[in-house]
């Protein structure tokens, strides 16, 4: 991570301290900053628009502008899961986990530890002519994941 980088990942800590917003990823490159915040329900484009407004004041004096643009925004919807808040505000749906093994994992993400996540997986199937409906719990350390993206489904309710 080079010092810019850094600088404004503190800078972007600082100023969501005491509110509900928290940081997703800060992603810099030779003509971009990319900002990504969220919040639980949801961000308004208020908030990405006053840490934009403060970022760029913060960092105008250092020439960061120069030769790049910056960009605050909340995560999108198909985006993989980052950081444990999310996790947390994510908590109830239904989720698709890949982990290090290569096995995909679908189910209802039910409950965020410190240490990972429990999915509620459903199997049916028939037997004979019922379709039969079974249940499984699995826990997945997030030490095991490599991505989790929340799966959108009109039909899903919490």
């Amino acid at each position: 991570m080079n010092d810019i980088q850094a600088h404004i990942e503190q800078l972007v800590s600082e100023q969501l301290a005491g509110t509900e917003c928290f940081p997703v990823a800060v992603k810099v490159s030779p003509n971009r900053v990319f900002v990504t915040i969220d919040k639980a329900p949801a961000i308004t484009i208020a908030e990405c628009a006053k840490l934009h407004r403060y970022l760029s004041e913060a960092l105008e004096e250092q020439g960061v502008w120069e030769h790049r643009i910056l960009e605050v925004s909340s995560p999108g919807m198909d985006e993989p899961l980052v950081v444990h808040q999310q996790y947390t505000k994510r908590q109830g749906n239904k989720v698709n986990v890949k982990t290090k093994d290569g096995i995909e994992h679908q189910g209802v993400m039910q409950l965020v530890a410190e240490d990972g996540i429990e999915l509620l997986k459903t199997r049916i199937y028939k037997e004979g002519k019922k379709k039969v409906s079974e249940e499984t719990k699995s826990f997945i350390p997030f030490s095991d994941i490599t991505e989790t993206k929340v799966l959108f489904d009109i039909n899903f309710r919490k």
